[in-house]
Formats: structure tokens, C-alpha cells, sequence
């Protein structure tokens, strides 16, 4: 009808006033980020509608400037900048945090976007203001059950790139974040997604200056995962879960994980043709 003609309309003007972003250039950072909070002031006036489709190309832009004066600042003589890194991803932060409320599931994915960027800048403690307001934007607006998984999926994979916290920074963000996983609603999800967290507590090899390795709490979170694929009996789900388990297991044997011993291991594997087994029977009792 005319509304969904009119939406297409409204897109269709709104992805053209996007590109324009792609075509503000200016080779003195200074100025390209002068002409970046214009745009900013303009664009912010359009209303909620239109900052989706207007800001978020404009985060991605300031994102690839803060790369490039981040560069500038770390030559052997660095050149006089109005305008820091610094201060260009406090321009970010305060653009997303605009945007939050309105688009909760999108913000959250940037904010973890330009800590990615923060730490790839080695400004950690930017970066982990990011993971943290990602973090608040998780609790207070994501209710819905696929966009937490959604959400987790993506904070696990940004905090596994992230190499440069403190080692106590790093432990409260993926404490936090395998506690989001074990709230999850559903049971297969939550399995699914504390086993994955394992991997936040063993990142890197031995030789590798960043590794973080906590042979312990990666044990935990295998033994809760299974506690929890436990539970899941009702469905022949909990056979896949406690495969994919297992699969995480001797990923962690091989890499000489060693709280991940042999006994775990057949133990699980006994357990996984128990239940076999036992699924065989009752279909050959249904027969």
C-alpha cells in the first residue's frame, strides 16, 4: 500500500543521504574531523527515524580517522593534532550512547565495534569503557532471548580480539559475560554459549606474550556446561550438546590444558554411548 511505498521512499532517500558520509575527505585530520562533528550536529537534528540510517555510517568514518591519527601520534616526531584519538572516540561514545535507547541491539554490536578499534589503538581503558557500556546496554534493553544470544555471540568474539587489558580488567569483563551466558532462557543456549565462554579463560599459546590461560575456570565452565546439557534430557538435544562438549575438551587436551585429563575425556566419551544406547532401546521399544 502507499505506507510501504513511502518506507521504501524514506529508505531508499535516507541510504543516499548515507553515502554522502562515504564522501567526506579531507587529507588534514583535523579538518575531516571538524566537518565529521558538523555532520554530526545536522544529522542529529533529523529525529529518531533517521539517525539509524545517518549515524551509524558516520561511527564507521570516525572509526577509520581514529586508526589514522592514532598512526600520526605514535611517529618518531608526531605532528601538532587539534585533535587526539582521544578525543575522537569520545565523539564516538557520545554518538552511540545517543543512539542506544532507540536502537539497543545495533548500539550494542558499536559500542563493542569502536573498543575493537580502542584496543587496536592499545588504549585499553577506552576500549574497556566500550565492553562496559556494551555490557549495560545488554541488561537494561536487550530482553528478547535471540538478540541476547545474538548479543553474547558477538561480545565472546570482541573480547577474544581484544589483547591489550589487564589481566584484572580482562578477568571482569568475561566473568561478567559467561554469567550473562548462564542466564540465558533457554537450556541448549545456555550449554552452548558457557562452553563457548570457556574460550575467553584459555586465549593464545604458551609462547605468545598476550596469552591468557586459567586452566581452572575453563574446567568450570566445561563441567557447568555438562551439568547443564544434563538437564536438557527431555530431547535427544542433550546427545549434540554433550558431543560439542566433548569436541571442546580435546581441544583443550591437545592444547595442554592440564586440568583436561584423559579421564574427563573417556569419561564423557562412556557417558555420550550410555546415552546412545539407551536412545537405541527406546526406539527399538517404540517399534
Amino acid at each position: 500500500g502507499d505506507d510501504g511505498t513511502a518506507g521504501s521512499a524514506f529508505e531508499m532517500e535516507q541510504l543516499l543521504v548515507s553515502r554522502l558520509i562515504h564522501l567526506l575527505a579531507h587529507e588534514d585530520s583535523d579538518e575531516l574531523f571538524t566537518i565529521f562533528v558538523a555532520a554530526r550536529r545536522h544529522f542529529g537534528q533529523g529525529g529518531v527515524k533517521r539517525i539509524c540510517y545517518t549515524l551509524v555510517p558516520l561511527v564507521f568514518a570516525a572509526l577509520r580517522l581514529a586508526q589514522i591519527v592514532r598512526k600520526k601520534e605514535l611517529l618518531e616526531e608526531p605532528p601538532t593534532l587539534k585533535f587526539s584519538t582521544r578525543k575522537i572516540f569520545q565523539f564516538l561514545h557520545e554518538i552511540v550512547t545517543a543512539m542506544a535507547h532507540s536502537y539497543p541491539e545495533h548500539c550494542l554490536k558499536l559500542f563493542l565495534q569502536c573498543a575493537q578499534a580502542a584496543d587496536n589503538c592499545s588504549l585499553k581503558a577506552i576500549a574497556y569503557e566500550f565492553v562496559s557500556q556494551a555490557s549495560i546496554l545488554y541488561e537494561d534493553e536487550l530482553t528478547d532471548s535471540k538478540k541476547q544470544l545474538r548479543a553474547l555471540i558477538s561480545m565472546v568474539g570482541t573480547l577474544l580480539t581484544c589483547r591489550n587489558f589487564d589481566d584484572q580488567d580482562y578477568d571482569t569483563l568475561i566473568t561478567k559475560t559467561t554469567q550473562y551466558a548462564a542466564k540465558l532462557l533457554k537450556k541448549p543456549d545456555q550449554c552452548r554459549m558457557v562452553t563457548l565462554c570457556s574460550h575467553l579463560f584459555w586465549v593464545g599459546k604458551s609462547e605468545d606474550e598476550t596469552h591468557y590461560h586459567d586452566d581452572r575456570r575453563v574446567l568450570e565452565c566445561l563441567q557447568r556446561s555438562l551439568k547443564i546439557a544434563d538437564v536438557c534430557m527431555a530431547s535427544s538435544m542433550h546427545v549434540h550438546l554433550f558431543v560439542e562438549i566433548l569436541n571442546r575438551y580435546l581441544y583443550y587436551f591437545e592444547n595442554d590444558n592440564q586440568l583436561i585429563t584423559e579421564k574427563y575425556i573417556s569419561g564423557l566419551i562412556a557417558l555420550i554411548n550410555e546415552h546412545i544406547d539407551n536412545m537405541d532401546m527406546s526406539e527399538d521399544g517404540r517399534t
